[in-house]
């Protein structure tokens, strides 16, 4: 639904392949995720080296 949104035209077929490892993703970090602390701030970017 959120491709369809972001208007992501995704066939069938490939759905059906990309669904079960997001849903593996998911089982994985949803344990996780609970126990984050509620003031954490999110990760929004990406670190770069200081070189």
């Amino acid at each position: 639904m959120i491709a369809t949104a972001a208007g992501l035209a995704i066939p069938a077929a490939e759905l059906d392949r990309i669904v079960p490892p997001l849903d593996a993703l998911e089982a994985a970090f949803r344990p996780l995720v609970e126990d984050l602390p509620y003031d954490l701030e999110p990760a929004t970017g990406v670190l770069e080296d200081d070189q």
